[in-house]
């Protein structure tokens, strides 16, 4: 028996779906944001990342890289932690946000919503 197709799903529950890029479809909303936002708050979510760039940093001076390229203090997030946190350009101004996520003391994936390795490579010229 074939499984049905996601998509099979979210066309017969009549999901609105948002097109990310050519052959990337992904729901709009499962139901209104006030139920989605008190659903999460209640009880949980699920995030699929999948779609994203990931950045993997490993290294002694991982939590400074990402001290000077983005707003969270990295020293305190917990490891097996997720934060939220905007990337700041050379200025100190604000032009993505990303996920920050502690794997061990060193150790750190970086999430956006598109590729920043030019942007990374720069920022780590220092430390190389």
């Amino acid at each position: 028996m074939q499984t049905p197709a996601l998509s099979d799903y979210f066309a017969k529950r009549k999901i609105p779906l948002l097109e990310l890029s050519q052959n990337l479809l992904l729901p709009a909303e499962f139901s209104s944001l006030e139920q989605e936002y008190w659903a999460v708050r209640r009880s949980v979510g699920l995030f699929d990342f999948s779609f994203m760039s990931t950045v993997e940093l490993i290294g002694s001076d991982a939590i400074a890289l990402l001290q000077l390229i983005q707003n969270r203090n990295c020293e305190e997030l917990p490891i097996g932690k997720i934060a939220y946190s905007m990337l700041l350009n050379e200025n100190g101004d604000v032009w993505l946000d990303a996920t920050v996520w502690r794997l061990g003391q060193h150790h750190f994936y970086l999430i956006t919503g598109y590729s920043i390795l030019p942007f990374l490579l720069k920022a780590a010229r220092p430390y190389r």
